[in-house]
């Protein structure tokens, strides 16, 4: 049953402006849902300052098949769960297809109000197993602000339709509404924007975004909310216990470099940022570590949760002491439509 709304003539504009405020201070819900997990976290504005609604976390059973019918069942239950159990605003939500599930390539083309759908579709086809039946597809221009010809360097991201499909049915059952599905890149922007970028002196800062998961490291070059570069590694961090592991990521992530150094760009990264928990596996510091020594860069970690939670975020649904849980992509999905002034930052933990 909807909420009654008082229809009173003199009640109406109060109440207006009550929900204006309302809206404006609470940000959409983000859910990351992967093989193993279920995280959902609602920011908002307090004093100015972007702080922590409401989140949560639910393991998912192990051996289940990503996609299935039952990992779709023990989803949605994860889900009501975490949501029944915290201080949620609202129901809207944002989610994103994991980096594993999107293939990715970057192309050269002239774009034209006419054929380009038809070129970026063609290519997101090649992307796609040949079995794919349809697919999502979102295309981003790397360094939008470039004064060139009409040539654009574009990154196309492609995910197969029937696993969109799934992630929305789990939305449908839990009784939330997708505001949007977004990818991965622009999930690792909006943190380092809104949450590590927020001074003035950020806004024309090149910097090399690291985020690593239990499969891959996703590497994102931006100038603020500008994408610059973008790929995933199939390399992520229960790999880091195999012999010559972390060299392997470290030569991963300096061919990133390198193929962005000697491609057709106009400005040299400045500063490297690890988006994860402070309490990640140190070898994997030790990896960026290693980069931004042989680079001369500035080398932080940037911990969402440390960075904006408050001070009860036990209260409202999330356990901070002595978890290793990373909360990027969640905060980055709440902050899909935050647009802050450059006037402060939350900074974060200098790799010494």
């Amino acid at each position: 049953m909807p909420a009654l709304i008082s229809t009173h003539p003199k009640a109406a504009p109060m109440e207006n402006k009550v929900f204006k405020l309302f809206a404006q201070n609470t940000f959409p819900i983000g859910v990351e849902i992967t093989a193993k997990f279920v995280r959902m976290a609602q920011l908002g504005l307090a004093g100015g300052q972007i702080r922590l609604v409401a989140g949560g976390s639910e393991p998912l059973p192990d051996g289940i098949e990503p996609y299935s019918g039952q990992w779709q069942r023990c989803a949605i239950e994860a889900v009501r769960s975490i949501y029944s159990m915290s201080p949620f605003k609202s129901k809207n939500i944002v989610t994103v297809m994991p980096s594993s599930d999107v293939f990715s390539k970057e192309i050269k083309e002239s774009l034209s109000e006419t054929g380009s759908a038809e070129i970026i579709n063609a290519e997101a086809k090649k992307l796609l197993p040949s079995s794919a039946e349809g697919a999502l597809v979102k295309h981003i221009i790397l360094n939008e602000n470039k004064n060139s010809s009409d040539e654009k360097d574009i990154l196309i991201l492609a995910t197969e339709k029937f696993k969109v499909e799934r992630y929305l049915a789990i939305f449908e059952k839990a009784c939330l509404n997708v505001k949007a599905v977004t990818v991965w890149p622009i999930v690792l922007v909006n943190c380092c924007v809104n949450i590590f970028g927020r001074r003035r002196t950020d806004a024309d800062t090149v910097v090399l975004l690291i985020n690593a998961t239990a499969t891959d490291c996703n590497i994102v070059i931006c100038r603020q909310k500008n994408i610059l570069f973008a790929k995933v590694i199939p390399f992520g961090t229960s790999a880091l216990a195999e012999p010559d592991s972390a060299e392997k990521l470290v030569s991963e992530i300096e061919a990133c470099i390198r193929y962005f150094q000697t491609t057709i760009r106009t400005v040299d990264i400045e500063r490297i940022i690890l988006l994860a928990n402070e309490k990640a596996d140190q070898r994997l510091n030790q990896c960026v570590l290693a980069v931004a020594k042989k680079h001369a860069l500035p080398a932080h970690v940037g911990d969402v949760l440390a960075a904006i939670a408050n001070s009860d975020a036990y209260r409202r649904g999330i356990n901070s002491r002595g978890a290793k849980d990373d909360w990027t992509t969640t905060f980055g999905l709440s902050l899909s439509d935050y647009s802050p002034r450059c006037d402060r930052v939350a900074t974060g933990r200098n790799q010494e």
